[in-house]
Formats: C-alpha cells, structure tokens, sequence
C-alpha cells in the first residue's frame, strides 16, 4: 500500500471518528434568553421548595422554643400524629420574618391538659432568631 492510500484511511477513519462525536457526543444548548415551558416549571417549584423548608425549619423552632416554657414538655400533643406533627401549623412569610400560628394540648402547672394556641415570629436574616412568642 503506497503513502497516499494510508493517508486517504487515516482521513476517513479519523472523518468518521469526528461524525460519531458529533452525532453522539455533542452537547444541546438552549439559547439564554429562551426558557421553556418544563424549565419554569421546575424554577418555581423549586422556589416552593425553599419556602415551604423556610416555613417547616421556622415550626420547629417555634416547638423548640414552646417546649422550653412549658411546665411539662413531655405532656405536649403538637396535632397529627406523624414525625413531624408540627408540618399543619399555619405560617407564613413576610421578607426576612417569618410567622408561624401552632395550636398543641399540653399539662399546665395544675396537671390538667389545656389547648394552647400561640404566635410565633422568627427573623431568618441572619441566622434565626425568636421576634415574638406569645398566646393568644
């Protein structure tokens, strides 16, 4: 076999080599100013996420914070029975503050079981930190 003809194998091996990478290999980019559809979709349930796990982490510092108060901590009934009792409490967020409304059974300091329904405001500026814990 004379010089040009392995030369004209080295090109069509490498040439197919190159069309297989570019046919299997190559990467799909959607251009930055187009967005579609499933793409804002998954943006906004991800920015969901983030406020429910905000909302969830604030319930159970305001737990925290109730059970230190109370007379008889192991006496408390959160609500449902689950892992995380305190998930149904309502709460909402208004910037950096955050307010969560739990409604619980727990022993006063006569032994008798009583419902007891507070707010609760945390600050998530930095860091968290108890704005406000009272009855209502």
């Amino acid at each position: 076999m004379n010089f040009a003809a392995k030369i004209s194998k080295i090109v069509i091996v490498v040439s197919a080599l190159i069309a297989v990478v570019a046919m299997f290999g190559g990467k799909t980019e959607t251009p930055k100013n187009q967005t579609s559809k499933s793409d804002a979709q998954a943006e906004a349930e991800n920015e969901q996420k983030t406020a429910d796990d905000i909302m969830n982490e604030a319930r159970y510092l305001c737990m925290e914070s109730l059970e230190k108060n109370l007379n008889d901590p192991d006496s408390a009934e959160w609500g449902t029975w689950s892992d995380n009792p305190y998930f149904n409490w309502p709460a909402s967020i208004d910037g950096d503050v955050v307010t969560v409304k739990p409604k619980f059974r727990a022993a006063n300091g006569f032994g008798g079981t009583v419902l007891g329904q507070f707010v609760c405001k945390l600050d998530k500026s930095d860091g968290w930190r108890l704005l406000d814990l009272r009855e209502i």
